[in-house]
């Protein structure tokens, strides 16, 4: 009866080879169609990086590979600061444009009404 019943279990190997089978897209499904028929579908590449992703889990990483990742991360995190920090004087430089257009807007106002309030004292 044990005998029996560990074939119901999956073992390590089994899982291993089941995850293998997927990552290599090795597998299909079947799926119903609304009409009522049935069509058979390759493994999809979300599921075979599922696959890869529980796989790399299960595999030590070497320390040349480690170091490789963390040499990786290091550099994206500097690149996204480094994109950060040029948005943000990006934006400064708007802002400031900004605040100097309507300067300009405000002087040109100035301007006028003093060309406007001089023509009336004229006519007066």
């Amino acid at each position: 009866m044990a005998e029996i019943e560990s074939h119901k279990i999956m073992d390590a190997v089994e899982y291993l080879q089941t995850l293998t089978s997927i990552a290599r897209g090795e597998t299909t499904e079947e799926q119903l169609a609304n009409n009522g028929d049935v069509f058979t579908l390759k493994t999809r590449t979300s599921d075979r990086l599922a696959a890869l992703r529980e796989l790399g889990k299960r595999f030590p990483v070497s320390s040349k590979m480690q170091a490789a990742l963390e040499l990786k991360t290091q550099a994206e995190a500097r690149k996204a600061e480094a994109e950060a920090q040029i948005s943000e004087a990006t934006a400064k430089r708007v802002e400031e444009h900004e605040e100097a257009a309507l300067s300009r807007i405000e002087f040109i106002d100035d301007i006028s009404e003093g060309e406007h309030d001089a023509s009336h004292s004229e006519e007066d």
